[in-house]
């Protein structure tokens, strides 16, 4: 489930001037300048339960205002698709669809929301500016004001060039860190229908958590 719920992923932002807020705002201007979006994601999962990271690659295609395809490719194939308030969580090694309903409260939306540009930042974290890793990047830190969040704190790292994010990184309350790197982003570029379209096996078995 946590895994899905990092599948739900940017920003919307305003903010009074200050070197964060600054940049938040050069950011939610970006975040709203594309429609489409497409890029190359690595993901890694650090816990304090297991010795090594565990990392999966992957694509990643979005299309406003809500379409969203997350295409594993590492040894674990599988692919979650976003359409019409649903998440479309393909298994094909083991031949299995399952439906969940994304209106439900069980799911958390962040990564979702932060990529599409619907997450109003002020009024869900605190923000802060951290000492940057290097001279193309600047990196903020988000630490949620409500408490109930799943997460302990964000970092969201955004390219001073061309204002897109390309790094952010979760801690969620028990320790566990999962990052995802993005890598040669593309946006408005025309991405066909089909992308945001599963072909499925006849045979495939459906497992459906959609409310009744």
């Amino acid at each position: 489930m946590k895994r899905l719920a990092l599948i739900m992923f940017c920003l919307s932002l305003y903010l009074p001037t200050s070197p964060s807020s600054q940049i938040i705002q050069q950011l939610a201007t970006r975040l709203q300048s594309y429609t489409t979006l497409h890029m190359r994601f690595e993901q890694i999962y650090s816990s304090l339960t297991v010795s090594q990271p565990q990392r999966e690659k992957g694509q990643l295609y979005y299309q406003k205002p809500g379409l969203m395809r997350w295409e594993y490719t590492s040894e674990e194939k599988r692919v979650y698709l976003i359409k019409d308030n649903l998440l479309w969580e393909y298994l094909p090694e083991e031949n299995q669809l399952v439906i969940y309903d994304l209106t439900s409260k069980d799911f958390n939306q962040t990564l979702l929301s932060l990529l599409s540009g619907k997450l109003a930042l002020e009024n869900n974290y605190q923000l802060s500016l951290l000492p940057p890793t290097g001279t193309n990047f600047y990196r903020l830190h988000l630490k949620p004001l409500q408490e109930e969040s799943e997460y302990e704190q964000i970092e969201i790292e955004v390219s001073r060039k061309n204002w897109l994010i390309h790094r952010v990184v979760f801690l969620d309350w028990a320790g566990n860190k999962t990052e995802f790197i993005f890598k040669d982003i593309k946006i408005n570029r025309p991405l066909s229908t089909d992308i945001f379209q599963l072909k499925l096996p006849p045979d495939i078995e459906i497992i459906d958590y959609r409310k009744k």
